[in-house]
């Protein structure tokens, strides 16, 4: 079903390199420079590391068995993904719940053309919600050791699985659970942080292009990109970002982030407002997922927009049945990563996942009302 396979950024050729060779490191500075300069050294913590780990594991298993993996290899994060979510459905609504959620989770169009794709977003939203599922099953199998690991794996994909986890912490049912997964969240950016500290002699948790990004998404030329596609457009022409790497040509991979992460900070102070329209217009392209530099009347964008609105119609009719309030700090912590962050559909598939499950139970309560009617219609008439 899937033509192509889309790797948006470049985690998965950073797992190639590791399986190849056992470094995880990038020789391209384009994005931080504008072009690769022979003295310059390799990036070595430009991506977090779980997207490449779990690549350069389907690498060396393809080789190890001899057997050609690569393009199957997400079918088990998909996978994770779909069961993870129908288990939480299952924990708080029962078996019926379960399985619709299943269903309309296998087989939302997002799921079918996205989740077999090379991405850290898909394998950071398995995790999580892997994490979430063992919490509301209450499942205690080897010591909350896999509850463990998977939360610090899922910390270590996307830092938006540490901005949700976190917040388990003021749920006092789940707390013991909640402990368990932050202590993993804990170790693993700890972790990362030492690693980086030896080779980069600077403890941070996060990625080196974090910077750039923040800045792309709420700097001067953010709204223009994004009509023409996507909030990096524009700082892909080596005219436009000239006098940027001026500055930017002879620092190091961590003071290159930081110069843009000040360049972001200090545009934003001084253009709230701007940056405020940026921040709606991003929103509001990701949520109907539709792409900007192409009329809302072109087949692909007419799809995006009816498939969200028919999710979103069922989930505000499952939310007033059930009110499951967790989701709303999910939809909280989704929106202000989408107000600072890039912009796109897949940015938010961790919260489409609360969505697919509240949609089951729109269709559920949908159901039990039209039921009920049609028995009674169709009851003979009392003699």
């Amino acid at each position: 079903m899937v033509g192509s396979y889309v790797e948006p950024n470049a985690a998965p050729y950073l797992g190639r390199v590791l399986a190849a060779y056992g470094q995880l490191e990038l020789i391209d500075w384009n994005r931080l420079k504008g072009m690769t300069r022979p003295q310059d050294p390799p990036l070595r913590a430009f991506e977090l590391p779980g997207e490449p780990l779990w690549v350069a594991a389907g690498a060396r298993a393809g080789m190890a068995f001899g057997v050609n993996v690569w393009d199957y290899w997400n079918v088990p994060v998909a996978a994770l993904l779909i069961v993870s979510i129908a288990a939480v459905a299952l924990a708080i609504g029962g078996p019926v719940l379960a399985l619709i959620t299943g269903l309309i989770t296998a087989l939302d169009p997002v799921t079918l053309l996205h989740a077999s794709n090379r991405d850290d977003t898909v394998l950071g939203s398995a995790l999580l919600w892997a994490v979430l599922a063992m919490i509301a099953l209450q499942w205690r199998g080897w010591r909350y050791v896999p509850l463990f690991i998977a939360a610090g794996l899922a910390a270590i994909t996307r830092m938006e699985a540490v901005l949700m986890i976190i917040p388990l912490l003021a749920f006092r049912p789940i707390r013991r659970s909640a402990i368990v997964a932050v202590a993993g969240v804990v170790i693993a950016l700890g972790i990362w942080g030492l690693r980086n500290q030896r080779v980069l002699h600077h403890f941070m948790v996060g990625s080196t292009h974090d910077g750039i990004t923040l800045w792309e998404s709420n700097g001067p030329f953010a709204l223009r990109s994004l009509s023409l596609g996507q909030v990096d457009i524009v700082s892909m022409d080596a005219g436009v970002m000239a006098p940027i790497f001026a500055h930017t040509q002879d620092l190091n991979e961590v003071d290159a982030d930081a110069y843009f992460k000040r360049q972001a900070f200090e545009y934003m102070a001084a253009h709230p407002f701007g940056v405020a329209r940026i921040s709606i217009a991003k929103i509001a392209v990701s949520i109907a997922s539709v792409h900007p530099n192409l009329p809302l009347t072109a087949p692909r964008n007419l799809a995006a927009i009816l498939d969200n609105a028919l999710l979103l119609a069922l989930a505000a009719i499952g939310f007033l049945k059930r009110r499951w309030w967790p989701v709303a700090i999910m939809c909280l912590v989704t929106l202000a990563m989408l107000a600072i962050g890039p912009a796109g559909m897949r940015y938010w598939l961790t919260l489409r996942g609360a969505l697919w499950m509240l949609a089951a139970a729109g269709v559920l309560s949908i159901s039990s009302r039209r039921i009920p009617r049609t028995l009674s219609s169709s009851a003979p008439a009392p003699q």
